[in-house]
């Protein structure tokens, strides 16, 4: 993970130098420049479980001291799909990749299969879209995520880009969701439930600096972002976990005919709900 954190934050200065050495014909910068290029027309990949729950992720855990809320209604029926939306964004969100992690485990009720969208563009990308389909990850379009449904669970982050600069322009914990109808739209086309799940924390592992008019456009995000010691490397700080109570699909469908697009304030106060739990004596070890 702090390969990939790395890897972005450094890219203006090892990209001129790749340049630099491929112009003087350094063998390791063509090396290098020749398996990106081979490494584009290779596919994906698949799903491949043993890498979602690999040791590198309890370790994550540990280090955030990742706790778990539950609300008291949020049980999971094992025989339906639920659409995951997770908030908030953040520059990376690694709070939903952890959770993405230790929810399918033993005790939870989450199932294994669950599948997570992201934007297509990251498919594109040299080495890390290996990394998204090893843990899961799917395109985020319609008739993707509508097949996936049949069968799977989904996990979304539905702030996308303008959810990473929310805290940039925002002193509180801000989400982005009341133009964002478009996962709303999905549960009632495919006739299943939102569940709302909100990460404690997540907006403050990195400080973020970056231009939202150049990322809206070239829909990849571009930002300047820092963490521990001025680095790419995450704030030890803690992550809460908070599941709420599942939104039924047939619900959401009811209000949007009847005129009432109100679904975004339910999920805006479960948000506020779920910081007054983050102090909760019960919390479970997650």
């Amino acid at each position: 993970m702090l390969v990939i954190f790395g890897s972005v934050w450094a890219a203006p200065l090892w990209v001129p130098f790749v340049l630099y050495g491929i112009y003087h014909g350094h063998w390791l910068a063509i090396f290098f420049m020749a398996a990106m290029s081979a490494d584009v027309l290779l596919p994906a990949g698949e799903y491949w479980p043993a890498f979602r729950h690999m040791e590198l992720w309890n370790m994550w855990r540990r280090y955030f001291r990742v706790r778990l809320i539950r609300h008291v209604n949020a049980d999971i029926d094992g025989s339906k799909q639920y659409i995951f939306t997770h908030f908030p964004h953040g520059i990376y969100p690694l709070g939903s990749w952890i959770a993405f992690t230790f929810l399918s485990q033993a005790g939870q009720g989450f199932s294994d299969n669950t599948k997570g969208g992201i934007a297509s563009i990251f498919f594109s990308l040299p080495f890390l879209k290996h990394y998204y389909a090893w843990m899961g990850c799917i395109s985020v379009d319609k008739p993707v995520l509508l097949r996936c449904l049949q069968h799977h669970s989904l996990g979304q982050i539905p702030e996308g880009i303008a959810g990473v600069f929310m805290q940039q322009t925002h002193d509180k914990d801000s989400i982005y969701i009341t133009k964002r109808l478009g996962f709303v739209k999905l549960a009632i086309q495919a006739g299943t439930d939102i569940m709302p799940i909100y990460h404690l924390g997540q907006s403050e592992i990195f400080s973020v600096v970056g231009f939202p008019w150049l990322s809206r456009v070239m829909r990849i995000t571009f930002v300047f972002f820092w963490g521990r010691w001025g680095l790419p490397i995450p704030r030890r700080l803690p992550l809460v976990t908070c599941v709420g109570e599942p939104i039924p699909g047939v619900a959401l469908s009811f209000r949007i005919r009847g005129g009432r697009n109100d679904w975004h304030t339910e999920l805006t106060i479960l948000g506020q709900q779920q910081y007054y739990c983050s102090a909760h004596p019960n919390l479970e070890d997650a």
